[in-house]
């Protein structure tokens, strides 16, 4: 007798036949072999169900600003207690190149390598770490591409994570073969980490990615598989929340660098509104930095989040810092947390196509109710020294946790 569990995954199709107790793999449209404890079998599986009756979620947690509040908050505290990932030891030649923040005082890095600093160093202080390789639900590979860029330039980075593979991870442990590191992730916000896995073999196409240009049209990205990591600049000075939702008196606002075609043509339309407060805009001259650039955020009741070299940047993690509603006009971005939150429910999603409606579709939107829901989101984006429950690094984790195994693949012949 078999049974036969067909999941779609990513970009591939998998079907899992249970023969005799035998586990056969089989790849039906290439990626790697992986059966692992995804959301949407989370949902059906009857112990979870069983057991979110007993749990009962935080007031703020609520339907439909999270998709399954219960079954979440269930399984979160399930992760919580049980999910170990094991971290490779660091070589004598490799030291200088992996993270080993631990109960460091800095100097730390901003700007695009700060979401990276942030998880490793809350990773190394947690309980989830591991000794036991064999406790292990997944490894780590904690190469920093902060370190690596600083130490060797930008662009010895991706020839260095290849040697570091395929000299170290493969020929020195056993873990990444026995599964073809399908059990495997590493993380990097910045652009340059993202690309390390073209030139480093089956690095991006088996282990899991946790990066923040997580574009469904990135041939290095695969959804479902890979996780979406959302960009965090810390602004340490400026401190969180702002105007209440009545008080806010600009309808709109965006700041940056006028680097995609999806910049310019909103710059074409809106800048010289004056609901619509654009940086380098004729209404707003330069290009807003510093307090005046928090001000904004503070004052504004949408702010944007236009795709720009990427379809991430920093501005949902600031808009949600100051209590600015996002507005998302980035196409073919995977949001972070989407099998979680409904997004809909926290943001204004805008095609490119549509920017010229722009005015229109946030003038119908209901501000009230998107503001309420972002301010009782802002510890999912938040980053903090000491990790807290629900903050941006448990959150990350609990996304792992969902791409952990449930059978581990082996691609032993028998």
């Amino acid at each position: 007798m078999s049974t036969s569990y067909c999941f779609p995954f990513g970009r591939a199709r998998r079907e899992v036949r249970v023969i005799n107790q035998v586990v056969l793999i089989l790849i039906i449209a290439g990626g790697a072999a992986l059966c692992r404890g995804q959301e949407k079998t989370a949902l059906k599986d009857e112990n979870l169900q069983n057991s979110s009756s007993s749990v009962q979620p935080p007031s703020w947690m609520t339907s439909p600003l999270f998709h399954s509040p219960r079954v979440f908050a269930a399984d979160y505290n399930e992760m919580r207690s049980k999910f170990k990932v094991y971290i490779y030891p660091f070589k004598k030649n490799v030291t200088n190149y992996m993270f080993d923040y631990a109960g460091a005082d800095g100097p730390f890095p901003g700007g695009n390598y700060a979401s990276e600093f942030f998880f490793f160093r809350n990773l190394y202080e947690s309980d989830y770490i591991t000794k036991d390789p064999e406790e292990a639900h997944l490894f780590v590979l904690p190469f920093s591409v902060f370190k690596l860029r600083l130490a060797l330039g930008p662009n010895a980075v991706a020839p260095y994570v290849k040697y570091y593979m395929e000299e170290v991870i493969r020929k020195e442990f056993p873990y990444w073969n026995r599964t073809g590191g399908t059990d495997h992730f590493y993380a990097t916000c910045h652009d340059l980490g993202s690309m390390v896995s073209e030139n480093a073999g089956d690095l991006g196409q088996h282990a899991i990615q946790v990066i923040c240009p997580s574009c469904i049209y990135l041939r290095t990205y695969i959804p479902n598989k890979d996780m979406s990591y959302p960009q965090i600049w810390p602004h340490p000075e400026a401190k969180p929340g702002g105007l209440p939702a009545e008080k806010r008196n600009i309808l709109a606002f965006w700041s940056g660098t006028q680097n995609s075609r999806s910049r310019v043509y909103v710059k074409s339309i809106w800048e010289e509104d004056e609901e619509i407060l654009l940086g380098g805009g004729k209404v707003l001259m330069k290009k807003v930095r510093g307090p005046d650039y928090f001000e904004n955020f503070r004052s504004a009741k949408f702010c944007l989040h236009i795709t720009g070299s990427q379809v991430h940047t920093a501005r949902i993690g600031d808009a949600v810092k100051f209590g600015c509603v996002p507005v998302i006009i980035s196409d073919h971005y995977d949001l972070p947390f989407n099998k979680i939150l409904n997004w809909k429910e926290l943001a204004v999603v805008v095609k490119e196509s549509n920017v010229a409606k722009l005015k229109q579709i946030l003038k119908a939107a209901d501000h009230p109710r998107l503001y309420k829901n972002v301010e009782a989101l802002r510890r999912h984006f938040t980053g903090n020294t000491k990790s807290q429950d629900y903050d941006l690094f448990n959150m990350m984790m609990y996304e792992l946790w969902l791409r952990r195994f449930t059978i581990r693949p082996s691609f032993a012949m028998y």
